[in-house]
């Protein structure tokens, strides 16, 4: 889970999210642009501390307040939370004005997907509203599974 983003892109995370823990008195565009990695044009990321260790010393608040800033730098922010609805993916919710949502075509996670969407639907965002845009992409699904397990198109939000 932490450095799986860095892992994935090849990337060697010079600074990442715990660094702003060290700024946490003055959170600005600066502080948060300067932990931001350019991969390509138009590609920016700011990786997570690939020490689950260091993960605890980064608080809600903090999560907002950088997230208020790179609000206000880019188009669009991808936050690529945990598999749970922990404070970090909370965050995530409340920040979000759309969700896309990648799962496993499999029966456990697509009953996970339903209480997950719920959620989503009634936790009004930062301005007040509700999530309004909701999508799902499949990952990857098991082309061998039994038809016994009895998923079937009912089962899929």
């Amino acid at each position: 889970q932490f450095g799986d983003v860095g892992i994935a892109l090849r990337v060697n995370p010079v600074k990442t999210l715990k660094d702003i823990v060290e700024m946490s008195s003055h959170i600005d565009k600066q502080a948060v642009t300067s932990l931001v990695i350019n991969v390509k044009p138009n590609f920016d990321v700011l990786l997570a501390p690939s020490n689950p260790v260091d993960a605890e010393y980064i608080t809600g608040e903090l999560c907002g307040s950088v997230l208020h800033q790179l609000q206000s730098i880019y188009d669009y922010i991808i936050i690529d939370s945990p598999p749970s609805l922990g404070l970090i993916t909370v965050n995530g919710l409340v920040a979000a004005d759309s969700l896309l949502i990648p799962v496993q075509a499999e029966y456990y996670a697509l009953e996970g997907l339903t209480h997950l969407m719920e959620t989503a639907h009634t936790m009004p965002t930062v301005t007040g509203e509700h999530t309004n845009e909701l999508g799902t992409g499949q990952t990857r699904a098991n082309l061998f599974a039994e038809p016994r397990h009895g998923l079937s198109d009912a089962d899929v939000p």
